[in-house]
């Protein structure tokens, strides 16, 4: 799909096309506002855009309503061949969601050890079976450590440091 415009009372305005590049305007999955990736494919109401690193690896893939994303650069040639395979390529990730990683911030999604949900912390450690997790006050001094199964966590922000064997093409 090319480039489309549309127009509205005040201007026209441009409609966000394939490999474009564009940002977030909310968190998203755990990306904060202002994360940037590439749109690999697009529809009216939402477009699946790509989260690069800064050595190019494939981090995840997101779907988000368009007006959610804020256009930052407009893709000069886009080779609808390649924006086809990326988006082949988010469709396999999204059936293999992206692991909670070291660096990661989360947040308890119930109660654990006596910290309510929602509190959370920075994961330092990763295994398969716990996080562990350290929670600290505004002065980054550590308050505790918490040992918590991934599925009581959820990613408030994800790092874009990843291990060699973690999302990487």
């Amino acid at each position: 799909m090319s480039t489309t415009w549309t127009s509205t009372r005040e201007r026209d305005v441009a409609v966000i096309g394939e490999l474009d590049e564009v940002a977030l305007l909310e968190a998203v999955d755990g990306w904060a506002i202002g994360t940037t990736g590439t749109v690999v494919a697009v529809s009216s109401t939402s477009g699946t855009i790509e989260i690069r690193g800064y050595l190019g690896e494939s981090l995840d893939f997101l779907d988000v309503p368009i007006n959610r994303l804020r256009l930052v650069r407009r893709c000069p040639v886009p080779d609808p061949d390649y924006a086809r395979s990326r988006a082949i390529e988010a469709a396999d990730k999204r059936r293999t969601p992206l692991p909670i990683g070291e660096h990661d911030v989360v947040a308890l999604r119930t109660a654990f050890d006596g910290w309510p949900a929602g509190t959370s912390g920075t994961v330092i450690s990763e295994g398969p079976e716990v996080k562990m997790v350290e929670i600290s006050n505004h002065l980054g001094e550590g308050l505790a450590f918490l040992n918590v199964p991934p599925d009581q966590l959820r990613v408030v922000w994800r790092t874009a440091r990843r291990s060699n064997g973690i999302a990487v093409d």
